[in-house]
């Protein structure tokens, strides 16, 4: 008896050190909302009321509104919870945390299958292909998502980088790249001098350019762009 009256001593002198659930909060923050997306509303809050705020409102944002409904409204609930249960909760998320972990391995192997058949297609095949992974499979459009660059995120890199990428770039090419996306051509044609700009304009107005060359430019460009993008990441 006196050596389970110790331990639960030490156990409860370790929950004031590093909470309920210490392994939580060296999650990233996906973590942690696939964690307890399917968990009950007050389980939820007993994980995240050991949170600091910031975090706890930045996955309350995560889980949505619903979620975060029901999870507020079990508010009154907690006083009823104990020691034990916060003991036997964190035990059955920490073999959830471990379940979860190997079948993301598991997946990833698949996931990039995939990403290596989008890569191949065209850059308009790309954004339709994981545009539609959004809604018919949010884990693996996660995945693909932070290992592609697409052409619509050209335009949000910074004026840094697409300054750097158009380094050498001739009228000809730079008519392909812009011709038919009016915000890459507001984004890219005021990074050259005036004199080029009006030249660029009246190339694409006379339609100097095809189909196989936008498509070429726009590949080089990208790749360009991401490298530069990733060069940038790296060093700030």
């Amino acid at each position: 008896r006196q050596r389970t009256m110790d331990e639960l001593v030490l156990a409860m002198k370790n929950q004031r050190q590093f909470g309920h659930f210490p392994f939580i909060i060296h999650l990233k923050d996906r973590e942690i909302v696939d964690l307890l997306k399917d968990e009950e509303p007050l389980e939820c809050l007993m994980v995240l009321n050991g949170l600091n705020s910031n975090r706890k409102s930045n996955l309350l944002n995560m889980l949505g509104t619903e979620k975060t409904a029901l999870v507020l409204a079990s508010f009154p609930e907690m006083s009823e919870k104990r020691f034990g249960d916060y003991a036997d909760l964190s035990a059955r998320l920490f073999t959830k945390l471990k379940d979860i972990r190997e079948r993301s391995k598991r997946n990833e192997k698949a996931y990039e299958q995939v990403l290596a058949t989008i890569e191949q297609q065209s850059m308009s095949q790309q954004e339709e292909m994981v545009e539609n992974l959004r809604d018919s499979n949010e884990e693996m459009y996660r995945f693909i998502r932070e290992r592609i660059t697409l052409w619509s995120d050209v335009v949000e890199m910074p004026e840094s980088v697409l300054r750097d990428a158009m380094t050498g770039l001739d009228s000809e090419a730079l008519a392909a790249i812009v011709a038919k996306d009016e915000a890459l051509e507001k984004k890219l044609l005021p990074l050259r001098p005036a004199r080029e700009q009006a030249l660029v304009r009246d190339l694409i107005a006379q339609g100097a350019y095809s189909m196989e060359d936008t498509e070429l430019e726009r590949k080089k460009f990208l790749q360009l762009c991401r490298q530069l993008n990733a060069l940038l990441e790296k060093t700030t």
